[in-house]
């Protein structure tokens, strides 16, 4: 991040924050399962909303001009409800349903693929086994069925997939909607941050 330039207004620690919700989404690109997707979600809307709070908390008490049009961007924000959806349908709701009503509106399936057979395992849950052609080795059908390993079947292999489970944006991937939320705070952030640093005079 490079200093600021003087006279200049720059939200320092809300993009200190934005840049971890930048390292929250890489982790979400690596395919977590479980709790970890669990943590790393949770971790990314959290800090989401955490931008906003920190341009207003942080870094609005040591610069009144910042302040000022972080105070009027925000009201403006709230006359366009529920414009724009990405903030109120996702950074917003999500945020609250999470850390307020424990309420987790993401989800994951992973379907693994061993030689013979196929099973989709969804948020967790073991889905239906499906059957292989009886062209196929019984062996692999066996290990498939029961978890053992057979020597002639190569590693499972498993493609995963993400989505949120309600809301407006119901089926789509979360971690899209994590990628557009951190475009949206950057082009929010430098509007604020343009409009707080005087003009330069000739």
């Amino acid at each position: 991040m490079s200093p600021a330039a003087p006279g200049e207004s720059r939200a320092a620690k809300a993009r200190e924050v934005l840049e971890w919700c930048r390292h929250a989404h890489y982790k979400m690109r690596s395919n977590p399962t479980g709790p970890d997707w669990v943590l790393i979600w949770a971790g990314a809307i959290a800090l989401l909303r955490a931008v906003g709070h920190t341009l207003d908390k942080e870094d609005g008490a040591r610069d009144a001009r910042l302040k000022k049009e972080q105070r009027s961007w925000w009201e403006k924000l709230k006359h366009t409800k529920p414009d724009p959806p990405i903030f109120w349908d996702f950074i917003e709701r999500d945020r609250n349903k999470l850390l307020k009503e424990a309420e987790l509106t993401v989800g994951q399936s992973a379907e693994v693929f061993i030689q013979g057979a196929s099973a989709t395992a969804l948020a967790g849950n073991l889905g239906r086994m499906q059957e292989p052609p009886q062209s196929q080795p019984i062996s692999s059908i066996h290990a498939a069925r029961t978890g053992q390993e057979d020597p002639r079947t190569p590693p499972p292999s498993a493609i995963y997939s993400y989505h949120m489970n309600s809301g407006p944006f119901i089926r789509q991937d979360p971690r899209d909607l994590v990628r557009e939320a951190i475009e949206w705070w950057e082009k929010q952030l430098s509007d604020i941050e343009q409009k707080a640093t005087p003009a330069a005079r000739p």
